[in-house]
């Protein structure tokens, strides 16, 4: 009966489900710090060969040289620079959550 239970009990339990809690937590930084680096090689490879394809393509083809086609090399080149530039630092910060290794700068 929960009603009966006294404060050495309930402090009991509640110790119990905060130390089970802290398990369930770490767990899911130990899966984290596995699958979102992953995750975030496979964008970093998609992403730069993709967009690299794009540039080429409208680099070297003159038929692709529209307005259009210029917007969306300009994004491709923005999308290739926050791949290699940002992408690697934030996967990093996933995969070492209590260390830094880039300094004490950022």
């Amino acid at each position: 009966m929960e009603g009966n239970l006294t404060l050495e009990e309930e402090a009991a339990m509640a110790a119990d489900q905060r130390s089970e809690m802290a398990a369930s937590m770490a767990r899911l930084e130990k899966v984290v710090t596995i699958v979102v680096p992953i995750f975030f090689t496979l964008v970093v490879l998609v992403g730069f060969f993709g967009n690299l394809l794009v540039v080429l393509v409208v680099t070297f083809n003159r038929q692709m040289r529209s307005t259009t086609n210029m917007l969306i090399l300009n994004l491709a080149v923005a999308d290739i620079l926050f791949i290699v530039l940002c992408v690697p630092s934030t996967a990093t910060s996933y995969a070492l959550p209590h260390d830094w290794p880039f300094g004490d700068t950022w």
